[in-house]
């Protein structure tokens, strides 16, 4: 944001749009979020100690934003990485979401098994990239292969859709 704009805002409590016309910000929460020191945090250190770097977002901010702005700030919320737990409930928050695709336009079941849940988990999730590989996977391992079904399986009625291990890799079960 150009200083201009985050004076208007933060001193004067206002911001003026391209028509001219001024809008009360007096009584806003304003959310802002950056990646400001990601890129050091996930450099390895070199030598012996810690083998996870901290405080680098905290001094990457302090070098992008000057001391009178960050003095404006109420608070400066740090995210830590995801763990484990967490991904695990994305996994499932997605195929919950698939399955609910399934049931309404297909009339079909759609279940999953704990060790597919396993495998997306290792396979969808990266220490830098987050839980964001986890889409592709579902839609490259699940999605795909389902509408293929679907399109090209005109014969037979699919009443149930499992998803399971098979030597690590995932497989769709056609009942």
């Amino acid at each position: 944001a150009s200083d201009v704009y985050k004076r208007q805002v933060m001193d004067y409590g206002t911001v003026t749009g391209s028509n001219g016309k001024k809008a009360d910000c007096r009584n806003i929460t304003l959310i802002m979020t950056s990646n400001l020191g990601a890129e050091e945090n996930e450099r390895n250190n070199i030598g012996f100690g810690k083998s996870e770097r901290t405080g680098e977002d905290d001094k990457a901010m302090k070098k992008y934003f000057p001391p009178e702005f960050r003095n404006r700030l109420d608070a400066i919320i740090i995210f830590k990485k995801l763990d484990t737990k967490v991904i695990e409930n994305i996994a499932g928050k997605l195929l919950t979401e698939l399955q609910h695709q399934i049931n309404v336009v297909q009339g079909v079941g759609f279940s999953w098994s704990e060790s597919a849940v396993d495998v997306l988990v290792k396979q969808g999730f990266s220490e830098t990239m987050g839980a964001r590989p986890m889409k592709r996977v579902i839609n490259d391992k699940l999605k795909k292969p389902v509408a293929r079904h679907v399109l090209f399986n005109k014969g037979e009625k699919t009443k149930e859709i499992v998803v399971d291990v098979v030597e690590n890799n995932i497989e769709l079960k056609f009942e």
